[in-house]
């Protein structure tokens, strides 16, 4: 039959997996993701192995015994994902690999806000330098994927040292979660409040 991998993107929360993320996911017979992710699932009887790094996975995948074999994504599998270099790595190990999309984050979140994600401009600070000002320049309002509630402030602590303190800015937290919150600030308020971990920060202008 030869070995399968489907790389899942399993949207914002436990509800917004695709009827096609979950076909892959009762087929498996290996489910690997990060400890969150695997806490989604329903149990299937696959084994689960609590592991997200591409590194590790494009060592593992090739050589598991198991024959279909899903990873789990937060989100889009296309959006700022982890999941792009394992398909490449797969693909080139001559594993029959596909890709299945889930609900970004930004389009669960716009769509919360009553906004169209067509005109919005979309960047990460999640491991990796981002340029603020100059990416806000770009006259589009601003969504930012973080690492954790710390960036959310570094934001807003920039916008405040050069005179836009006062801008409006609006956090996500725990988006697709039954206790989300998706709260409005100026940015000077936002150093003063805790912020989840799991967060997305969007800026409508300067």
């Amino acid at each position: 039959m030869g070995k399968k991998a489907a790389l899942v993107g399993m949207g914002c929360g436990p509800y917004t997996v695709t009827a096609e993320g979950m076909i892959a996911i009762e087929k498996a017979d290996l489910i690997c993701g990060s400890k969150r992710m695997l806490e989604l699932l329903p149990d299937t009887g696959a084994r689960l192995m609590e592991e997200y790094r591409t590194s590790v996975l494009s060592e593992v995948i090739p050589e598991a015994s198991e024959e279909r074999i899903a990873v789990l994504y937060s989100g889009d599998v296309s959006i700022y994902s982890g999941a792009m270099e394992l398909y490449r790595r797969l693909d080139a190990a001559g594993i029959d690999t596909r890709l299945i999309p889930g609900v970004s984050v930004v389009s669960y979140f716009a769509s919360r806000i009553g906004r169209s994600a067509e005109d919005m401009n979309v960047v990460s600070c999640h491991g990796r330098d981002m340029e603020l000002f100059l990416e806000l320049e770009k006259g589009s309002p601003l969504f930012i994927y973080t690492s954790n509630g710390d960036d959310v402030k570094k934001i807003c602590e920039k916008l405040s040292n050069a005179g836009k303190g006062d801008c409006e800015v609006m956090i996500g937290e725990r988006l697709g979660y039954p206790d989300e919150r998706i709260t409005g600030y100026m940015a000077k308020q936002v150093r003063d409040i805790e912020i989840d971990v799991l967060n997305i920060l969007f800026i409508e202008s300067v």
